[in-house]
């Protein structure tokens, strides 16, 4: 959830904008920012620059986020007309939008200036906007959702980073925790086995070869165990030799 505070009602703004978001109104056709006189001169004029080369208007609830050298940057919302009155529906309307807009810049905290008067509103609507019913999804799709993200991870780590031990290493930082039994072989525990191949291929690097093997019976039920089989490989030279090989056949 996003911490929102409001520039007319908050303590210690100075301070809450070195990290915050900054939201800013702007009215139809203008060029009139309503930042309550926070911005410097050089980030107004930056924040115009950037609203006319993107052709924000300022229509009613229009959000436009700007990043600028101040670590949490501006979010321009559109006020709509000057003449307009800003109901309690509207305020909570800008509310909504502002709130949804931050969100999607990932903000943690931001200060609205909200017009005069329209800020128990805003807030309303923005509180209203942060529901997120999620009661069922966090237990198990999340759980996969997560699974995959770190999956991806390893997938996407370079073998200089992500070598053997490495790659063990963070297996069983990840999976212990689970209930899931993991067990590292080393080159000692391979070669005693046999694993003569995979220690062969291992000795075209300077890192030294890994087996990580992963065991999980904490399931309900008294069925038949499922089991997987597979292979994370960091190092592999057995294409190289083929290649060289086929070549010089050639």
């Amino acid at each position: 959830m996003v911490s929102v505070s409001f520039l007319s009602l908050a303590s210690g703004v100075s301070t809450l904008l070195k990290t915050a978001v900054l939201v800013v109104g702007v009215f139809e056709s203008s060029n009139v920012l309503e930042d309550g006189g926070i911005l410097r001169p050089e980030e107004k004029k930056t924040v115009l620059k950037v609203k006319d080369m993107a052709m924000f208007s300022g229509k009613f609830a229009d959000t436009m986020p700007i990043v600028l050298t101040r670590d949490g940057g501006v979010v321009l919302v559109g006020l709509g007309k000057e003449s307009d009155t800003i109901t309690e529906s509207k305020a909570m309307e800008l509310g909504g939008a502002v709130y949804s807009s931050l969100e999607k810049i990932k903000a943690k905290s931001a200060v609205i200036a909200a017009p005069s008067g329209s800020e128990l509103g805003v807030a309303y609507g923005a509180f209203l906007r942060s529901f997120k019913f999620d009661q069922y999804f966090h237990s198990k799709r999340k759980a996969e959702g997560e699974s995959v993200f770190f999956v991806r991870s390893l997938v996407s780590e370079p073998a200089n980073i992500l070598y053997p031990e490495e790659y063990a290493a963070r297996i069983q930082k990840e999976l212990t925790p689970l209930g899931v039994e993991v067990e590292v072989l080393d080159e000692k525990r391979m070669e005693d086995e046999g694993m003569m191949a995979l220690l062969g291929v291992g000795q075209g690097s300077t890192k030294e070869s890994r087996l990580v093997v992963m065991k999980y019976t904490g399931a309900p039920g008294g069925g038949a165990p499922l089991a997987f089989v597979g292979k994370g490989v960091t190092f592999d030279t057995g294409a190289y030799r083929s290649s060289l090989q086929r070549v010089c056949g050639a």
